[in-house]
This record gives structure tokens, sequence and C-alpha cells, in this order.
């Protein structure tokens, strides 16, 4: 008598979903980081770029966590398929980490950016007050 295989059971198919649109939307977020830390050394003209590189990897981080929620979410199509709670509730984290992460860089972009340079430091680059020649007082009047 030959021995009878039971087949291995099939794979659910949302569950393999939310699980590789997880590891996505976990992956993008040190690339983000760094993507956003090119951002703020960058030259003058360079710094849209990244930028708009940055806003593109966070909404696709947004995308993915939100895809890793719903398919997780689903219950499992097989008798003995794996729930995918987990990676509905790391792909909720991720998608809600996208946006946080989105506004807070633009917020903290936007607070660097307003200025700063006061008092003494304006003073040495001769931007306060005028450049002032050999012998001359700058309190003459």
């Amino acid at each position: 008598m030959t021995p009878v295989l039971a087949a291995p059971p099939a794979v659910d198919v949302p569950n393999r979903v939310s699980l590789i649109a997880m590891c996505i939307s976990l992956l993008i977020i040190p690339v983000n980081c760094g993507i956003y830390f090119l951002a703020l050394s960058a030259k003058r003209g360079d710094g849209g770029t990244w930028l708009a590189l940055f806003s593109l990897l966070a909404l696709g981080q947004r995308v993915t966590g939100t895809v890793a929620m719903v398919a997780g979410h689903s219950p499992p199509r097989v008798k003995y398929g794996r729930s995918g709670v987990a990676t509905a509730i790391f792909g909720a984290l991720a998608a809600l980490g996208a946006l946080a992460g989105w506004v807070s860089g633009f917020f903290l972009l936007a607070l660097g950016s307003m200025g700063g340079a006061w008092g003494r430091p304006l003073r040495v680059r001769g931007r306060q007050l005028p450049r002032a020649e050999r012998g001359q007082r700058l309190d003459a009047r």
C-alpha cells in the first residue's frame, strides 16, 4: 500500500499581500529618513528635489501601510491559514508614521527656515551695520 501524502495548505493571498506591503512600508522608513537629512543638508537649489522624493516616499509608505492594514484585516480564506492581524497592526502603524513623519518633517523644515541669524552673526558679516572704513566711527552722526 502506498502512503497518502497530504497536500500542503494553500497560501492565503491576502496574507501574502499584507506581508509584502508591510515589509515595503517598514523598509521605506530608514530610506525616507536618509532622504530627509539629505534634503536638510542640500545646497540651496537641490533641496526641492530631495523634498519631492521625501514626499513621494511618504506617500508610498502611507499607501503600502494602508494596503497591509486592509489585506491583513481580511479573514483568511483557507481553513488553517494564518491571520494577518500582526501585519495589519504594523501596516497601520507604518501608515500613521508616514503621515506624522511627513507633517513633522515639513514643520521642522519650516521652523529652520524662519531665520535665526540675529545680533552678533549679522554684525560680524557686516549685514546689520555698514562696513566701517579704517578710522571711521560708527556712532558718529
